[in-house]
């Protein structure tokens, strides 16, 4: 006879096994808050681990180790796809050296034709399935204080494998705008070709 405790028991299993494999797939999501927060350590742990792709646009970097990195998993056969923003150059004078450093290492660079500046921040993990994005930029006292709380940058970051998120950005790089090839367009005249022009297909795993 089935006592009223193993029905009450039976039913807990139930329940715990229809909830834990919801919780298991749950997207995981963070936001990051350089006013106290290193968030440099997550940014370089998600580009160190990536091993099919990355893609990223940013208005500019000024961060030394972590386009070394890119360039790591550029040389190991990550694809690697980057839009930059040479015209932040006259207000962040480090942002052209290291656009130059990804240049020369070979990693495929494109920047935006028309009027209108690349001010998206974000970066695409294929394999990792994961994305971040910020309304702050790749600089130092953007991922992480100077002084908690008194010498920062405020712009908070996110991070998340969210499938919706994620797939969202699986898309054409060329959603912000056209883009011109950043290697083709510093050896000829923008008005003598549009060869440099191309498209990126999204990467996935």
């Amino acid at each position: 006879m089935i006592t009223r405790a193993r029905l009450g028991f039976v039913f807990w299993l139930a329940i715990t096994v229809w909830i834990l494999p919801v919780q298991s797939v749950s997207a995981q999501e963070r936001l990051c808050d350089p006013s106290f927060e290193y968030c440099y350590g997550q940014i370089q742990e998600w580009v160190r681990n990536e091993t099919v792709g990355i893609d990223m646009d940013f208005y500019m970097i000024e961060l030394p180790n972590l386009v070394d990195d890119i360039i790591a998993r550029h040389k190991a056969g990550v694809r690697v796809r980057i839009v930059v923003e040479p015209r932040a150059n006259l207000k962040f004078p480090q942002n052209q050296p290291l656009i130059d450093k990804l240049n020369a290492a070979g990693v495929p660079l494109r920047y935006k034709l028309g009027d209108g500046i690349i001010h998206v921040k974000y970066a695409l993990f294929a394999a990792q399935n994961k994305v971040l994005f910020t309304g702050s930029n790749f600089g130092d006292a953007d991922v992480a204080p100077y002084v908690p709380y008194d010498n920062y940058v405020d712009g908070a970051w996110y991070f998340t494998d969210d499938p919706a998120v994620v797939n969202s950005l699986r898309r054409d790089s060329t959603t912000f705008g056209r883009t011109r090839s950043f290697t083709e367009t510093t050896r000829t005249s923008p008005g003598r070709s549009r060869a440099g022009i191309r498209r990126f297909r999204s990467i996935r795993p």
